[in-house]
């Protein structure tokens, strides 16, 4: 297992504090292949405003799935 969190602090104009962490496990199904499995996090505390109004949300969450064959 991987976990890995970073934060960063920025100008009010890019959101003034951004984290992104990360949790990725990783399982052996045979010799050759192996299945990789992540769980992405990214917060910006204050998204820019859009063009059309509408504020962007403040969390985003992603699945990755991976599939490796070693020869």
């Amino acid at each position: 297992m991987i976990l890995q969190y970073t934060a960063n602090i920025t100008t009010p104009e890019s959101g003034s504090f951004s984290d992104h962490a990360e949790t990725t496990i990783k399982f052996d199904i045979t010799r050759p292949f192996d299945l990789d499995v992540s769980f992405i996090w990214d917060r910006i505390e204050n998204p820019q405003t859009e063009a059309d109004g509408t504020v962007p949300k403040k969390d985003d969450y992603r699945l990755n799935v991976g599939v490796g064959w070693t020869f």
